[in-house]
């Protein structure tokens, strides 16, 4: 994934690198799979940003941890 190799030649203090890894991991790997940076559209970025803001404000709808990350491009949020 293009992340990986832009982690690898990120150059910042070692625990900042492993912040990144950690939100990658948890949050963009899962959200975005394995699609080439030429495919990420801004729809796809727009439903990200929804999704991590929905978390972020604690509404309870949402655990991205319970269902192994974010939604996927054309997923539909459980009602």
């Amino acid at each position: 994934m293009a992340i990986d190799e832009w982690l690898k030649t990120l150059e910042v203090e070692e625990s900042t690198r492993e912040t990144y890894e950690m939100y990658a991991r948890r949050y963009l790997k899962p959200a975005l799979g394995d699609k080439p940076i030429g495919k990420i559209t801004a729809r796809v970025l727009e439903q990200l940003y929804a999704e991590l803001r929905r978390c972020r404000a604690g509404d309870g709808k949402r655990d991205p941890q319970a269902r192994g990350g974010l939604l996927r491009q054309g997923e539909r949020s459980p009602k």
